[in-house]
């Protein structure tokens, strides 16, 4: 009885659930570079190679929130490197040559030049690329399938009027109709700060459609599932 009732609730549970794909996963480790060796890392700010869903209004925020999540020693313990963030390394070179900007930079300007001034300061930096982000439409034909039924018939076994349960055969046909998919894919990329060898770098893509009573995500939110799946898979020291 118990595990029928396990039973009868995996299926629910899979039936309501987004059908989220096996994401498809490109690897690369430099085999020729120490990565214990690395001490500080600089995470940049997420960037976006695709356009922008002008539907969902907080896109950009929430991918860019997610990241930061992702990467912080304050919101993710098992991030394996000491984060700076580019604000982290524009103000320790301020303080380095007892210099302020009068002028706050913007957060684009800040990126760029911690990015110039990462050699100096920490040893490797991390990047990360929205590359693909689309709502695919996928079309189901007609689908002709035979099922059984049973149904009760009352027959006489031995002199005795008993019901039996009968088994016969239907066609269940359901009509052609549309999937709506949607599709992420983040690259990651972490490299030598000094002379830019890349140490470590991954591809990660993957698409999710309807279940039975769950219509597929925001590409807002399924973006950011696949930038946490790649995020989970930067090695360790």
């Amino acid at each position: 009885m118990k595990k029928l009732l396990f039973l009868a609730s995996l299926f629910i549970l899979t039936a309501v659930l987004p059908a989220f794909a096996k994401p498809d996963v490109d690897e690369f480790r430099n085999r020729d570079y120490d990565i214990s060796s690395i001490k500080t890392v600089l995470v940049m700010p997420v960037m976006f190679d695709v356009n922008k869903p002008e539907s969902e209004a907080f896109f950009d925020e929430k991918v860019s929130q997610k990241w930061k999540d992702l990467t912080s020693p304050a919101t993710n313990k098992k991030f394996p490197f000491l984060q700076k963030s580019p604000e982290d390394v524009v103000d320790r070179d301020n303080y380095v040559k007892g210099t302020a900007s009068s002028d706050k930079l913007s957060p684009t300007k800040t990126a760029e030049k911690a990015l110039s001034l990462a050699a100096d300061y920490v040893s490797a930096v991390l990047t990360a690329t929205v590359t693909k982000c689309e709502v695919k439409v996928i079309r189901h034909p007609e689908e002709i399938t035979w099922e059984t039924r049973y149904r009760t018939q009352k027959v006489w076994i031995n002199g005795r009027l008993e019901e039996i349960s009968v088994p016969y055969q239907y066609r269940n046909v359901r009509p052609a109709w549309n999937e709506e998919v949607s599709i992420a894919a983040v690259k990651l990329e972490m490299r030598d700060a000094k002379n830019g060898t890349l140490v470590y770098g991954s591809s990660v893509s993957a698409g999710t459609g309807d279940s039975l009573f769950v219509t597929r995500p925001s590409l807002t939110t399924h973006v950011c599932n696949v930038l946490e799946n790649a995020a989970k898979r930067i090695p360790s020291k």
